[in-house]
């Protein structure tokens, strides 16, 4: 299959970043890009996902409206696993990778499931906390931490085809009675892109995981159990 150079672009990562000199391919010369869309995820050069955030939330709040114009039922629950089917996806599809840490992102986000929910008939009175509680749900962000650590689990345990070495290092010194034995190295961070990267922000929740949570060798019963953990205090 022939290469589309007009289909292709040259992004470069970095603050300092010079771009001095032109790329070819097939004797054609590319285009410089600011941001790129690689597996669905939407980064600039800056390794930040603005764009990616405005692009899957609007897609969400008009998948939403359809929920909302193309179902008779106002069948509460129905409608509810409606959105959990497809609008939910968009937002929590790679959400390792993207996941916001900006406050108005974040709100950003959660304001497809804030806005669904007040449209529920009987709901537009509760404020958003009780909503989820009573349609037994919990908050976009807090199933954003929870993929996390999902992720992070089968980073310690090895269940990724990936050199987790790259990635985490494990903490030698983890005292065995004061949480989980599996405890991860949290590393100095000089910059907000490395801060926020996914092992960084995830460590220190994963650290004080309790060793109930935390077991070998069975990623279902952690699944189960991480919802119900006291570790979300926003929503």
């Amino acid at each position: 299959m022939p290469i589309s150079v007009k289909k292709c672009s040259v992004i470069i990562y970095g603050r300092n970043a010079l771009r001095i000199s032109p790329y070819y391919l097939c004797g054609l010369r590319l285009r410089f890009t600011d941001t790129v869309k690689d597996l669905g995820v939407t980064m600039n050069c800056h390794l930040q996902f603005t764009e990616h955030v405005s692009c899957i939330v609007g897609k969400a709040h008009s998948r939403a409206y359809l929920i909302r114009k193309c179902f008779i039922s106002r069948n509460p629950p129905l409608l509810m696993r409606a959105f959990n089917t497809y609008v939910r996806p968009l937002l929590e599809s790679a959400s390792p990778v993207w996941s916001p840490q900006c406050k108005h992102l974040i709100d950003k986000v959660e304001s497809v499931q804030r806005r669904f929910t007040k449209w529920l008939p009987g709901y537009s009175i509760l404020d958003y906390p009780t909503r989820l509680t009573s349609l037994e749900q919990c908050s976009l962000e807090k199933r954003r931490t929870v993929q996390d650590l999902i992720l992070m689990y089968k980073f310690v345990f090895s269940l990724v085809d990936v050199q987790t070495s790259n990635f985490i290092i494990p903490r030698n010194d983890a005292v065995p009675t004061r949480g989980n034995p599996y405890k991860v190295l949290l590393t100095v961070s000089r910059t907000n892109v490395r801060r926020h990267f996914f092992t960084e922000r995830t460590a220190l929740i994963w650290n004080s995981l309790p060793p109930s949570v935390v077991n070998f060798g069975s990623l279902s019963s952690f699944k189960k159990t991480i919802y119900n953990a006291s570790l979300f205090t926003r929503y």
